[in-house]
This record gives C-alpha cells, sequence and structure tokens, in this order.
C-alpha cells in the first residue's frame, strides 16, 4: 500500500488506516493495534474509521487555524490603532506647523 501510493506520488496512508484496513474493527476497535502505536498516542478517542480519522484532522486544523485567526485579528486591530494615532500626530504636527509659518507671516503650502 505505501509503496504503490509512493510511486504514484501521493502521501503514505497513515498508519492507524493501515491497521484499520487490515484488521477491521469489531465494535469501534482494532485488535492487534497495541499500546505502542504512534497514531493511538495522539489521539486516544479514534474510533477507527477512516473518515473520523480525517474529521478529527480536520477538527484539529480547524481549531488551529481558528486560534491564529484570532491571533492576527488581534494583531490587525493594534496596527490598526497605531495607524490611527499615527495619523492624529500628523495632523496635529501640520497644524503646528501652519500656526508656526502663518506666525512668520509666511505663505502657507501644507
Amino acid at each position: 500500500m505505501t509503496k504503490r501510493a509512493l510511486a504514484e506520488g501521493k502521501p503514505s496512508p497513515s498508519e492507524l488506516d493501515v491497521w484499520c484496513d487490515v484488521a477491521r474493527s469489531k465494535k469501534g476497535k482494532v485488535y492487534g493495534l497495541g499500546m505502542k502505536s504512534t497514531v493511538m498516542a495522539t489521539s486516544p478517542c479514534y474510533n477507527c474509521s477512516s473518515s473520523s480519522s480525517r474529521e478529527w484532522v480536520k477538527k484539529q486544523e480547524f481549531d488551529e487555524l481558528t486560534k491564529e485567526m484570532e491571533e492576527v485579528k488581534n494583531e490587525r486591530d493594534k496596527l490598526q490603532a497605531r495607524v490611527a494615532n499615527t495619523e492624529r500626530l500628523l495632523e496635529h504636527n501640520n497644524a503646528l506647523i501652519r500656526e508656526l509659518i502663518e506666525s512668520m507671516n509666511m505663505p502657507c503650502i501644507i
């Protein structure tokens, strides 16, 4: 299965999917996988179906992307606040420059 996937340029299947295909499941359990499985250590609630495995991974990815998106939104909000503050300071500085120029009786070009 893995050699064929590699030859076709596809990623190799997960250990858990291979066990599910080979051993099948009885009452939601895969017999013969054992406690030393690297897959079972990372997903203890797995009920041995490839679609469940994909759903679990998708949920994990979704949760991670949601968290990352929240962080990006927070960073964006901070940057927007900094830009707004910079614009206020710029307007204030321009007003001060205008006042200075007018106090010197010079034509204002700003």
